[in-house]
């Protein structure tokens, strides 16, 4: 296949490809072999001496750099994950935070949540036990939401940032909005309407991701409002 149709290249159809690339001053940089499997450890070094071969011949239509190439559709990762997660359901599974682990993390990170606590006794009241639950909750959201980005962006690289530039409009239209027309509404309603309105958006963008796992990422998102301020009453 290689041989015969680098042939039809460069001896047997030479004058109809001169005319052809010539007048449009195109290059012919490659040849490549489209194979389910790639197996023939000879394959290599005949595709090197056939791409000397052609570089020898100083066609007008062929680039000095041109190559003969064998690929498989592991050449081509991103356009087989683009395919597949056309059909596939995707479920993002993590592993639960545990309650030391989250213990831990909140300890070390007193700064980073120290605007949480006076939205929290806006939702539940100055109940300090209440507060502490929900700072707990919403941190164990907030972390597994992180883990499930760290395997979105490992496993699924285009949905990761699918999702990425999804949030990033939710939380720009988020801050628009409460700049323009200040809060409004109860902090439980503005809560439950943050939640429903970005598991919509990520509908649209990311549809093969299990309406579950989508739920997993909004209260997650929503939670990281919480902590770091673009949610706020």
């Amino acid at each position: 296949k290689i041989n015969r149709d680098l042939k039809k290249l460069t001896e047997k159809n030479v004058a109809v490809w001169r005319s052809i690339f010539d007048n449009q001053g195109i290059l012919v940089k490659s040849w490549v072999l489209a194979t389910p499997r790639y197996t023939n450890k000879y394959l290599s070094k005949y595709i090197t001496d056939k791409t000397r071969e052609v570089r020898q011949k100083s066609l007008p239509f062929i680039d000095k750099d041109f190559r003969v190439s064998v690929q498989t559709h592991e050449d081509y990762p991103l356009e087989m994950q683009a395919l597949g997660s056309s059909f596939k359901k995707i479920n993002i599974e993590v592993d639960e935070v545990s309650d030391s682990e989250l213990a831990s993390w909140i300890e070390e990170n007193v700064g980073f949540l120290s605007d949480l606590t006076p939205k929290l006794e806006k939702l539940v009241g100055n109940d300090e036990s209440q507060v502490n639950s929900q700072k707990v909750a919403i941190s164990n959201f907030f972390l597994t939401y992180q883990n499930m980005l760290e395997v979105l962006q490992k496993d699924y690289p285009q949905i990761h940032l699918s999702v990425l530039d999804c949030v990033a409009a939710r939380k720009n239209n988020l801050k628009r909005k409460i700049a323009l027309t200040g809060i409004g509404k109860a902090p439980a309603t503005i809560l439950e309407d943050e939640i429903r309105e970005l598991e919509r958006d990520l509908e649209k963008v990311v549809p093969n991701v299990l309406g579950g796992t989508r739920s997993d990422l909004c209260y997650g998102v929503v939670a990281g409002w919480l902590i770091e301020c673009p949610l706020r009453f």
